[in-house]
């Protein structure tokens, strides 16, 4: 029987109805949170197809790279940091002159025997991160060779920060001058409007909306299934933006930057109880001016000194993602394992503050801080409940992934979240 697509009213009343509640795609864009996608898999004689992915996200810790020792501050072991060091290193000296130099307050905030004290006073910026969601992929063939799609996900995102002081800093004082530097730190943080050590948020994220060209095929070249496709799209900044009132808060999308990718992939069976594929993918994010937090010497990104319009061209973002599977172990059952590699370019800064009284911000140590590389590998077991079945439409695939945060290669300045998964992928009609 020869297949059938909707017609183009068909196409204009379900993009409405699930555009309407869209939001993020795993885009792959985000250093704190692991937005890996996972690949629909198509099938030749399906009419659309729908994917679900309730899945929890938690990290402790940060991967580091060594910038030098102004920025290691003492915190490294076994390559990571505490999770909001990933901001900078918080030393409380910087910070209080940084405070003075551009006019918030006219007098140190220390007590008069630690203004000219030379060890820096560093704290350890750690944090957790905790996040629940569901992931939805939508995919609609137009024709044989051509259809459009979108994804996105719902999440609850907890985030928190908590001090501690470096020991070497702060051990030949006596309990009394650590009870002084703490109260002085807090009075720092009330000056720049920042008493908040906590963050929570239940939001979309982007939406990102594409159009495939691909072939998609069983029992062709010599494999059971073949597809392989190229994909333009859209990113849409829907998710909620970061909160520079709050330094524990973290974006879930590309905090409010509109963007476009272009991606290539390949999923191929090649025999019956082996497959295998790849994902090669380029983001783009456009520039955007908004009133930001900014870094006048080198205190952390989420407690500088400084506040006003800026412009923030974000650098392009690469991922390389290859995966093997062994399928029919037993009836449906398979493993899988995914190798995620994702490297994002330092971001360009402008301060756009204008006029006298304005010290210029420090904008090579945000764009230095602003390039990270992330890469983990995934872990899975699936179900194909077509396998055994001559009719593979209407057949669900159910997938459970672990994503594991590793440093292989050129892992830096990123967060170290575990992510945990569960897909259910099937035809709609």
């Amino acid at each position: 029987m020869e297949k059938k697509y909707f017609n183009i009213k068909q196409h204009i009343i379900v993009f409405l109805c699930f555009a309407y509640i869209s939001i993020e795609a795993m885009v792959y864009d985000n250093k704190w949170l692991p937005e890996l996608q996972k690949l629909l898999v198509k099938k030749p004689d399906s009419y659309g197809q729908i994917m679900l992915q309730p899945f929890a996200w938690v990290g402790q810790d940060s991967f580091w790279e060594d910038f030098g020792a102004e920025e290691a501050g003492g915190f490294s072991a076994d390559g990571s940091i505490p999770l909001f060091n990933l901001n900078g290193l918080y030393n409380q000296n910087v910070l209080n002159r940084a405070v003075k130099f551009v006019g918030i307050t006219d007098s140190s905030t220390f007590r008069s025997d630690f203004i000219d004290y030379l060890p820096p006073l560093l704290w350890s910026m750690d944090g957790i991160i905790r996040a629940q969601g569901l992931d939805f992929t939508f995919f609609q063939p137009w024709t044989r060779h051509v259809g459009w799609g979108f994804n996105f996900f719902f999440a609850h995102l907890v985030s928190a920060l908590q001090f501690k002081p470096n020991q070497n800093a702060f051990g030949g004082g006596s309990t009394g001058d650590f009870t002084d530097l703490y109260h002085e730190n807090n009075q720092l943080q009330d000056l720049l409007c920042l008493p908040s050590r906590e963050y929570s948020t239940v939001s979309i994220s982007d939406i990102e909306l594409y159009l495939r060209c691909g072939i998609v095929q069983d029992y062709a070249y010599k494999m059971r299934h073949f597809d392989i496709g190229f994909n333009f799209g859209a990113l849409i900044p829907t998710a909620v933006k970061v909160n520079y009132f709050n330094p524990a808060s973290i974006p879930l999308g590309g905090n409010g930057h509109w963007g476009i990718f272009a991606s290539l992939d390949g999923q191929f069976e090649l025999k019956e109880n082996l497959g295998v594929g790849l994902l090669l993918r380029l983001n783009k994010r456009f520039a955007r001016k908004d009133n930001r937090r900014m870094v006048q010497f080198t205190e952390p990104n989420n407690y500088g000194a400084l506040f006003g319009a800026s412009k923030v061209d974000p650098g392009v973002t690469v991922i390389f993602s290859p995966y093997g599977q062994l399928l029919r172990l037993r009836s449906g059952f398979g493993l899988q394992a995914q190798y995620t590699l994702v490297y994002h370019e330092a971001d360009h800064w402008r301060d756009l503050r204008c006029g006298p009284g304005h010290p210029p911000a420090n904008v090579e140590i945000m764009e230095r801080r602003s390039e990270w590389a992330s890469e983990y590998v995934t872990v899975a077991g699936l179900y194909d409940f077509s396998k055994d079945s001559k009719e593979r439409t209407h057949k669900p695939i159910i997938t459970f992934a672990v994503d594991i945060p590793v440093q292989f290669l050129i892992t830096k300045r990123v967060a170290k979240t575990f992510g945990i998964s569960l897909t259910v992928e099937s035809t709609l009609w």
